[in-house]
């Protein structure tokens, strides 16, 4: 168990190293937080417009939907720009000097490949030295 839990340890220490030779790589986790944020105060807004403050806390049926939408807009703009971050990371432990666009890209193309039904290939990114 202490080898997967150091293992972790370096990836994630790697990962770090990732962002302090690329600070503006640190954009990708910070527009995702953003995002989620700005959705989330768009919809409590929405709520707070509408009345719909004192339904939420009494109608089953819109605690679920609230739950659904919130679930659904985390976890699909967290994937996205952890995609991006991944495919950064990969270019960047193969010697590359990745961008945000670059990222950004990569996430969007295989977001596409994933809600088209098609499988991504196994190595989505294309490798500086063959």
């Amino acid at each position: 168990m202490s080898g997967k839990f150091s293992r972790g340890l370096a990836v994630a220490d790697g990962s770090l190293d990732m962002f302090r030779a690329n600070p503006r790589l640190a954009v990708l986790p910070l527009c995702s937080l953003l995002l989620v944020g700005s959705g989330f105060a768009v919809a409590a807004g929405i709520a707070l417009h509408y009345g719909l403050v004192a339904s939420l806390l009494t109608n089953d049926f819109l605690q679920y939907t609230a739950l659904f939408v919130s679930i659904a807009l985390t976890s699909s703009l967290g994937t996205f720009f952890n995609a991006a971050v991944a495919h950064c990371a990969f270019r960047y432990f193969d010697g590359d000097d990745p961008t945000v666009e670059e990222g950004l890209r990569a996430a969007w193309g295989h977001a596409v490949l994933s809600l088209s039904g098609r499988s991504p290939p196994r190595r989505w990114y294309r490798p500086v030295h063959p």
